[in-house]
């Protein structure tokens, strides 16, 4: 498992992590009637609060993977070509030369001849990764 420390990659995995951490807390707060006072997480000092950083980046990391995994699994199965069909059906007027697993091709297409195109394209890939 590689460990990316990219800014963008940092604030993706450290946000959630920091999410599913406190939200770990709370429930275990809740569940095993450990008396626990939120107010306490703003007296934390720098050590503690580089340290809870560092191990929130990690749980981002962890569950992402977990969750890439979780998606492998339930993945549709041949989904371009579902959503080509998909789209075949509501542009019956156009004619189509490409299949579904000509997709990176035509991005690069894309990338070359309308590159204002493809950056509202990758601005969406962007959010759904993030959104993720």
């Amino acid at each position: 498992m590689t460990i990316q420390l990219g800014i963008y990659d940092f604030f993706a995995y450290a946000v959630p992590g920091g999410l599913y951490l406190l939200l770990f807390i709370y429930l275990l707060a809740s569940f095993s009637g450990i008396k626990l006072d939120f107010a306490t997480l703003s007296n934390l000092s720098l050590v503690q609060s580089l340290i809870f950083i560092v191990v929130a980046y990690l749980v981002g990391l962890v569950v992402d993977r977990i969750a890439v995994f979780w998606y492998r699994i339930f993945e549709p199965k041949q989904l371009e070509d579902k959503v080509l069909e998909k789209f075949k059906q509501r542009y019956s007027n156009l004619e189509f030369r490409f299949q579904g697993r000509d997709w990176p091709i035509l991005i690069a297409y894309l990338q070359r001849e309308k590159p204002e195109t493809t950056s509202e394209i990758h601005r969406f890939n962007a959010i759904h990764i993030f959104l993720k």
